[in-house]
This record gives C-alpha cells, structure tokens and sequence, in this order.
C-alpha cells in the first residue's frame, strides 16, 4: 500500500475513533503509541495531524503535544441531534422494509443508541 493512502486509511481511522469516543477531548495523542497501530512513521503521522489541526479535529497543545480538539456542550447537543435523527429514519425505514438482513439492521440502530451513551460519559469525563 502506498504512503498516501496509508495517510489517508490513517486520517479517517483517527476522525472515525474520534468521533466514536475513544480519544476524549483534549486527549493526548502520543506519536510513539499511534505509530504501530497506524503503521506510520512519526513524520507521517505529524504530517496527518497537521493536516487534521487545519479542519480543527486537533490542537498542538503546549511541550509539542498533539491532543483531541476540546469540544463543548454545543457540539455535543449538535451530535446527539444528527445521531438521534440518523437513529429515528434508520429505525422507520427497518420496520418499513421487506428487506430480509432487517435483524442485522436493528441491531445496527441498538449499538447507535449504546453509542450515545458512551459518547456521553466519554464527554462528562472531559476537562
């Protein structure tokens, strides 16, 4: 695989966990313990941060620390709003459907939910 989309696998990798709650808002992210799970080198994983510190997903904090962006209650509010909106028309369209996977489907809608709810203690535990 080449560099470049190592880089960008990387990029939506961090994005996706980020929005998942795995790294907190104002979170260390640690070169030495990014690389070998990225599979980047720690030039290309400052090249990646520096390119999602420009979309303001990261900060460089003080001693060249790189941590999650902080976020506020507006932000939060503003995610359960799209999730919880995401969750009712993904859930009218199960039970409105003759598709046979529709299970699999509402399943995905529970873990949304849990989710949420994991997205809200990884909040409360912010600074």
């Amino acid at each position: 695989m080449k560099q470049s989309a190592k880089c960008d696998d990387a990029v939506e990798r961090l994005r996706q966990e980020i929005l998942n709650g795995t790294h907190a808002p104002g979170q260390a992210l640690r070169l030495t313990a990014m690389s070998e799970p990225f599979g980047l080198r720690a030039i290309s994983l400052k090249t990646m941060l520096l390119g999602m510190a420009k979309k303001e997903r990261v900060v460089l904090g003080p001693n060249s620390c790189w941590r999650v962006a902080p976020a506020s209650w507006v932000d939060f509010e503003d995610l359960l709003f799209v999730r919880q909106t995401q969750k009712n028309a993904l859930a009218t369209a199960v039970l409105e459907t003759d598709d046979p996977n529709w299970l699999t489907k509402c399943i995905g809608t529970i873990r949304l939910c849990c989710r949420d709810l994991n997205l809200k203690r990884w909040f409360m535990r912010t600074p």
